[in-house]
């Protein structure tokens, strides 16, 4: 195992009494001293993660992969890596930190912490399909060629050219690191791998965003984005309770999550346990329920592995989802399944009531891109559009798009230079506590009017506290980052028997063989999606950009057997939540935050504030 050599500022050290944060430089060798404590913030993960550890050992840290079975050892430039722990051989990678020499991003769910922790700039090479990349930053960088593209569009399934690509890079880039997921080559040299996806909560899959920290020793600045955001996630916890305490089970809101294969037949999503998949997670989250296919109905598929996919008819869809007060379509396509099923689905209740929902709030691939790394604003929007919100609170849907109302959404700009070097901060990641609530009260009774910019551009740097009234010319620009691991247009669900059909080729139900695999612009169809027990073929594509349709693995809780043999929990899974992702032209978010008036932004915002003082 090769060490790389670290080329950075020296940090004097005087004493242990000196290190009151984690180093941001190398320090002297000459000052180095074997008392210190060269990492007094540490990361400590959630008490429901399961696969990822950070143990310190004052001059170096050990961070480990447990569902991938792998470590990597992390010392503080300056000083010498402990020779017992790198002779044992048991680390995959030694690596000076902070680490300076370069990030090579292999999926677009690997983004978004890169863009939280203000390090976009650490990356230098993307491999994949940039098409799929939805962070605005990203993409500017990538067009200046500041981020290398690594990408053979004349040849996309090719891995073998894939391969050769990141090889290439890593020779030119020896100290660089290329981040790799679940089937991605875990045991090459200059690999880290990723396994977020596999944890079962949303809270877990987000505290992985502490391995990134670790890397940059930002262990400090991690604990607070990680706390911050929970504190929102259980405010909006607390409020659904609040609001559904006498509500008995039967009468709980009931969601419809599916969306239509082309060809073969509806999906649902399949809720047996809350944490079975993460919609059944945010469905419990704002007190209401998924409705699942029973035991029984229906009719099942295989695709050359153990594992079996369900679908329902047309007619058997109608009795399970007519009375729903809620669907959440979780593809791209219902414009076009409407218009061909309307006699049937003009009897549902929620298309009825115009309460049919899409995953296309910010544009065709930034769910999944980027809702794992803002599980909180994802639960605020599902709490609204179930009616367990803050009844008083002005939170504007971000992800769920209303598939009769509002227009595709959009990612936005990047503001070119100042938001390159900035920390990314979702929008609409406010959360006010119902029994808060009395002075957001104050605007609702003063029967004020206020009129919405219908161009207003998504502000996704907005912050909107109670009813306080936001510019949204403020920014058009954090919009900039992207999915954590739940994309599965990152690690996609694609089985080693499945068949290429070429008529298929620009459909959402193509299915790609595994011959094919490990490119980023595979389309597949595999019904796979969403689904604890899916089973992923290691010799099948982990590349963050195959174009996943309807019923592939959008899971954040997918399990991935590397032989491809065995299920992680029996055969059989229902299928749900995945995206035919089609490229489609960006439009202004319809429900993205209001351009107001300033003038009258401040006049209700003082108010309040009165109002609050009195």
């Amino acid at each position: 195992m090769k060490l790389p050599i670290a080329v950075t500022l020296l940090l004097p050290l005087v004493s242990s009494e000196t290190v009151l944060e984690n180093p941001q430089e190398c320090i002297v060798p000459a000052d180095y001293n074997a008392d210190t404590d060269f990492f007094p913030e540490k990361f400590v993960p959630h008490e429901t993660t399961d696969f990822i550890t950070v143990t310190y050992h004052k001059s170096y840290k050990i961070v480990t992969n447990k569902f991938q079975d792998k470590s990597y050892l992390l010392y503080q430039c300056g000083t010498e890596p402990p020779a017992d722990e790198v002779d044992s051989g048991k680390h995959h990678l030694v690596l000076p930190v902070p680490h300076t020499a370069g990030i090579a991003i292999t999926q677009t769910t690997q983004i978004p912490p890169m863009e939280l922790l203000a390090k976009r700039s650490a990356i230098d090479a993307y491999i994949g399909n940039p098409a799929l990349v939805s962070s605005p930053c990203l993409n500017h960088l990538m067009d200046e060629e500041t981020v290398q593209l690594i990408h053979f569009p004349d040849d996309p399934y090719n891995s073998t050219l894939t391969d050769q690509g990141a090889a290439d890079y890593l020779a030119e880039n020896p100290d660089a690191i290329v981040f790799t997921g679940l089937t991605g080559n875990k045991d090459a040299e200059g690999y880290m791998a990723i396994a977020a996806s596999q944890e079962r909560t949303a809270v877990a899959t987000f505290d992985w965003l502490g391995m990134y920290a670790a890397l940059f020793n930002l262990e400090g600045m991690v604990n607070q984005i990680i706390a911050d955001t929970e504190s929102r996630y259980k405010c909006s916890a607390e409020n659904a309770a609040a609001l559904t305490a006498d509500i008995k089970q039967e009468d709980k809101h009931k969601i419809l999550w599916a969306n239509y294969i082309g060809g073969t037949g509806w999906s649902m999503g399949s809720c047996p346990t809350w944490d079975t998949a993460y919609y059944c997670e945010y469905a419990q989250h704002c007190g209401a329920e998924i409705i699942n296919r029973p035991e029984g109905m229906g009719f099942s598929k295989q695709y050359g592995s153990p594992t079996v996919y369900w679908y329902v008819t047309d007619e058997e869809f109608l009795e399970l989802g007519k009375d729903a007060e809620t669907w959440i379509y979780t593809g791209q396509t219902f414009d076009s399944v409407y218009e061909d099923k309307k006699e049937t689905l003009d009897q549902f209740k929620s298309v009825q009531n115009k309460k049919v929902y899409d995953i296309q709030g910010q544009g065709p691939h930034g769910w999944f891109e980027q809702r794992l790394a803002e599980y909180d604003v994802v639960a605020l929007d599902m709490c609204t559009l179930v009616g367990t919100g803050n009844p008083d609170s002005m939170h504007q849907n971000r992800w769920f798009r209303n598939c009769f109302d509002e227009a595709i959404g959009s990612s936005g700009s990047c503001d070119i230079p100042n938001e390159l070097d900035l920390a990314y901060v979702p929008a609409q990641a406010v959360c006010t506590p119902i029994k808060a609530a009395d002075v957001s009260n104050a605007v609702d009774d003063s029967n004020a009017v206020i009129e919405i910019d219908s161009d207003a551009a998504d502000d996704s740097n907005a912050v909107v506290d109670s009813n306080a009234v936001v510019d949204s010319d403020e920014a058009d620009d954090s919009n900039a980052v992207v999915d954590w691991d739940a994309a599965d247009d990152s690690n996609v669900v694609v089985d080693s028997d499945a068949v290429v059909d070429s008529d298929e080729a620009d459909d959402s139900n193509a299915v790609v063989d595994s011959d094919e695999a490990d490119d980023s612009n595979a389309v597949v169809d595999l019904a796979a999606a969403d689904d604890s027990n899916a089973v992923v073929d290691s010799d099948v594509a982990d590349d963050s950009n195959a174009v996943v349709d309807s019923e592939v693995a959008d899971d954040s809780n997918a399990v991935v057997d590397s032989d491809a043999v065995d299920a992680a929990d029996g055969t059989s899974a229902d299928a749900a939540d995945g995206m035919n992702d089609d490229v489609l032209d960006d439009l202004n978010a319809s429900n993205g935050l209001a351009n107001l008036l300033v003038g009258f932004a401040i006049s209700i915002v003082a108010g309040v504030m009165a109002v609050g003082m009195a």
